[in-house]
């Protein structure tokens, strides 16, 4: 696939992929041919040599379920999958698929089936993690536990690069993973994944089970550590919502690709440890019983699915700790090991590689990052004054013209025609009244994409005009997000911030110094106000940090004041 070409974005990913055949098992099709010659046949013979393919249980589920003329219903087990199609259907099938015969020197082909194997996984796991006693919420949860992770297989093998220079920014680069995906993909493999299951029918809940909304938050995670702890302070409608959350059928396909996904890279990293706390509290059992039953169900899954020459889940469970990892560049050029297990790129040692979860460790903002909200800040006089240890660079570029716009926010109200009126004051204020040389304001819709609305200081071509996120992704902007929080990057606090920040961000950002500040109607946020100096590799003082929330908290509140005259 060409630069030129590339999809970006989940719309385009979706239709790139939705018409691709996943290639199954040559072994299979040859196992399966074997059988059709016995005329003797009976159908639930099939049905044992299917189960140890995922692949093609999702073809086999996919046409059952396409054929199948009760939208009611959907098929959720293999042998409900073959008794609805029938031998002519599963013999067509066969010679229908593409097949694959493992290639050991090929990364895709490695790393195809390793994705595999981690679905594999999850389906065991999410089977002995459902708390319901039907039987047919079990197959639910089985089936839609291993289709959970499709779009990790649909990418090794139709986008191989694009999962390499993901995995060279989680490595490498020591990026985030969501955010990687995201800077190179335009959304996450999880979102990829939604569609593709959606797209082909393949499980309601493994939909719903994928949805980004459906993650329980940090806070809500907490609440679920104290319920599991006995705590009687928890009040009664959080209890209501932690029983909600416990008895969803989509949290224990959830809780299994989160572990599925997250182990390979060690049973011993900080993310699995903090994972397994969170399915012990699930499972109201102690770390260490979880743990051990966790080991189990591993090593059972590694026994339905194997494929010669690839290591199961199992297997890197019995791996010594370390920091060496499983091939991903397609360049061969697979980073080296230092003398302390750390490995070496570009003669710099990176740290242990992030390990995606569908829901961030936490929802606070790092403690460096300046706390004063823009409610607070409203509150202060209109009267503009210097401090006291001004410097040449703390003035204002027209103070008068900064006091009128504040004072119209807010005092004059009925002078503003919509939102759209009071962002370009407020951009016009911060820029030509306050003296920030470049300020951007983003919009956020509905379906919480921010995207690119007003900027002042820009030149016409620069990619800040461009850039567009996904509050989904975990990153600074979700984080702020939930809180009106105002932040200004300083030296202080610059490795932490620009930690959470999206690559693309990263790039038309100023490097050094910083303000990010939400907008919100109500409890709803609205939009995202960035100021920076330019290319100037000046800290941006507190003498306009202080300014600039003041004045974004005047367009708030006038904001709020347009929509309750409505």
């Amino acid at each position: 696939m060409g630069q030129s070409t590339r999809p970006f974005g989940i719309n385009e990913w979706t239709t790139f992929l939705k018409d691709k055949q996943l290639p199954v098992l040559v072994k299979t099709v040859q196992r399966l041919e074997h059988l059709f010659a016995n005329p003797d046949l009976s159908l639930q013979e099939l049905v044992p040599v299917i189960e140890q393919d995922p692949i093609f249980t999702l073809h086999l589920v996919r046409l059952a379920n396409s054929l199948n003329k009760n939208t009611e219903t959907q098929a959720n087990t293999v042998e409900l999958a073959v008794s609805t199609l029938g031998l002519d259907h599963i013999q067509n099938l066969c010679r229908q698929l593409p097949v694959i015969k493992i290639n050991h020197a090929s990364v895709p082909h490695r790393k195809y089936f390793h994705a595999v194997a981690n679905s594999a996984h999850a389906s065991v796991q999410a089977q002995f993690l459902c708390r319901s006693t039907n039987r047919s919420v079990i197959n639910d949860s089985r089936i839609a536990a291993l289709f959970y992770g499709v779009g990790h297989w649909a990418l090794w093998r139709y986008a191989p690069q694009e999962m390499s220079e993901i995995n060279i920014h989680i490595y490498e680069k020591n990026n985030d993973v969501v955010m990687a995906e995201n800077d190179v993909l335009g959304c996450t493999i999880q979102q990829i994944s939604e569609s593709l299951v959606e797209s082909w029918n393949l499980s309601r809940l493994g939909t719903q089970a994928l949805k980004h909304s459906t993650s329980p938050d940090a806070e809500m995670l907490e609440r679920l550590h104290c319920y599991a702890q006995g705590d009687d302070s928890i009040e009664e409608a959080e209890h209501r919502e932690i029983k909600q959350l416990l008895n969803a059928t989509f949290y224990p396909v959830k809780l299994a690709n989160w572990l599925a996904l997250t182990v390979p890279y060690g049973w011993n990293k900080i993310k699995a440890l903090r994972l397994i706390g969170i399915i012990s509290d699930f499972m109201k059992n102690s770390e260490d019983e979880a743990l051990a039953l966790l080991h189990q169900r591993c090593a059972l899954s590694s026994r339905t699915f194997r494929v010669e020459g690839i290591l199961s889940p199992a297997a890197l469970m019995l791996l010594l700790p370390s920091n060496q990892v499983l091939s991903y560049r397609m360049d061969g050029k697979q980073p080296k090991l230092s003398d302390n297990g750390q490995t070496e790129v570009k003669k710099q040692h990176t740290t242990t590689a992030k390990i995606p979860l569908n829901t961030p460790p936490s929802q606070t903002v790092p403690k460096k990052i300046i706390p004063d909200t823009v409610q607070e800040t409203a509150n202060q006089s209109v009267t503009v004054q210097h401090s006291a240890d001004t410097t040449l660079q703390d003035k204002f570029a027209n103070k008068a013209g900064f006091q009128k716009l504040a004072n119209k926010m807010l005092k004059d109200t009925q002078l503003f025609k919509d939102d759209l009126d009071v962002y370009s004051d407020l951009l016009r204020g911060l820029k030509s009244g306050l003296g920030i040389k470049r300020v951007s304001l983003f919009k956020v819709d509905q379906q919480g994409q921010l995207s690119s609305l007003l900027h002042a200081g820009y030149t016409e071509n620069d990619p800040m005009r461009r850039f567009s996120v996904n509050l989904e992704i975990p990153s600074l902007f979700k984080k702020l997000s939930h809180k009106p929080k105002a932040v200004r990057m300083t030296d202080e606090n610059r490795k932490q911030i620009r930690a959470e920040l999206p690559e693309r961000f990263k790039a038309c950002s100023n490097q050094r110094s910083f303000i990010l500040i939400p907008l919100f109607r109500e409890k709803t946020l609205i939009a995202f106000v960035y100021g920076d100096h330019d290319t100037e590799q000046a800290e941006i003082s507190e003498f306009y940090f202080k300014y600039f929330k003041y004045l974004c908290a005047a367009a708030n509140r006038c904001l709020n004041r347009i929509s309750a005259a409505k």
